[in-house]
């Protein structure tokens, strides 16, 4: 395979797994910015249900065989629609939104390999947190080290071995990010990068934080103005200098952000696993709609657990699902993590669990983690 002209690369590849007939889709909301920046509503094409299949896109063998291994052979319907959208697949920018779980992650990973097999530039791929940075990082050396693109990090004391130009996509948290765009603009080399894209997106409005995430993206629109678009021979099309590729879960403000960074806009509420939401008042669960669906175990309530976290927790996990928590700071969730464990120590002798193997082995897998 000629890597340097592989999946989803043009307009005329585009156009045939897109047939154009338009039909509007009212569920999901996508758009484009015209020239002064405003929202303009477009629609979907239909197209053959078989071009959803990821060999279908002309990936490297080694892409396919990692996504396989995971799982994944087939992109979801809103992926192949987000990464249509407008002038994206020409290097605009996009600003997408869908629910956690639904797969965001997997479009910026397949922009980004754009980036640098085709155009042969840098891309820098911004995450909140040290921890979330790390393990992202390490999830991208997997998924691109058979196809010769060096992924490494910069985020709290680690920063990547020879720099930023012994890699081809660095992971880092803003403040890190903020200082590579500062010294790229500073060395001239800003024409290296390709694409950056910044992960929970929301984090703009941070009080702390995110006047370092606005001024990295105002660098990155200001260098894309004044630069000329870099000029497609073969299509007679333009791609920005550096494509910003912007996701959240959580967007009150989306069409505003996307007037603000000149991108594409696409917005969807589908999620693959279903979410129920509910509320608990008490020791009792309601539904969305307010009525009640159970009582918490009484009998498992623990002293100080005044959030009744823990019951709630053995009643999803004695049922052979997960659960995950968020709380909002690092200190409170290691706390009621080792409080988690050592309640489920304690709850683990009793008879009614001991025949439980997922919550033995779950029970194991906290305690591991925590000592």
């Amino acid at each position: 395979m000629n890597f340097n002209n592989f999946f989803f690369l043009s307009k005329r590849e585009k156009d045939i797994v897109f047939n154009m007939e338009s039909v509007n889709i009212p569920i999901l909301t996508t758009g484009k910015q015209d020239s002064q920046g405003s929202h303009v509503t477009s629609s979907y094409s239909k197209y053959d249900d078989s071009r959803l299949s990821l060999s279908s896109w002309g990936l490297p063998q080694p892409v396919l065989k990692y996504y396989r291994k995971i799982g994944i052979t087939r992109l979801f319907h809103w992926q192949a629609e987000c990464l249509c959208t407008g002038n994206v697949l020409g290097g605009g920018n996009l600003i997408y939104s869908a629910p956690t779980s639904a797969g965001k992650t997997m479009v910026a990973e397949l922009l980004i390999l754009k980036q640098v097999m085709e155009y042969k530039r840098k891309a820098l791929f911004i995450l909140p947190f040290v921890s979330v940075a790390r393990e992202k990082m390490l999830s991208l050396q997997e998924l691109y080290q058979d196809v010769g693109v060096r992924v490494s990090g910069f985020m709290g004391n680690f920063n990547a071995s020879g720099g930023f130009s012994n890699v081809d996509v660095a992971v880092c948290t803003i403040e890190k990010g903020n200082s590579l765009i500062n010294r790229l603009l500073i060395e001239d080399r800003i024409k290296e990068l390709g694409a950056v894209v910044v992960d929970e997106l929301h984090m703009v409005s941070d009080t702390s934080r995110g006047y370092l995430l606005e001024l990295l993206l105002t660098k990155i629109c200001y260098v894309a103005r004044k630069c000329e678009p870099v000029k497609e021979i073969s299509e007679n099309t333009h791609r920005n200098p550096v494509q910003i590729i912007g996701m959240s879960a959580t967007l009150p403000n989306i069409h505003l952000l996307a007037k603000w960074l000149f991108a594409d806009l696409y917005v969807t509420d589908y999620r693959p696993v279903p979410l129920t939401e509910c509320i608990k008042i008490g020791t009792s669960v309601y539904d969305s709609q307010f009525k009640k669906r159970c009582d918490i175990y009484n009998d498992y309530i623990v002293p100080g657990d005044d959030e009744h976290i823990i019951p709630l927790c053995l009643e999803t996990v004695s049922s052979n699902h997960s659960v995950l928590i968020f709380c909002p700071t690092r200190n409170w969730c290691e706390k009621l993590c080792e409080s988690i464990a050592r309640e489920f120590y304690r709850i683990s002798r009793d008879s009614k669990y001991q025949g439980e193997t997922g919550f033995i082995f779950l029970l194991t897998l906290i305690i591991f983690s925590l000592f």
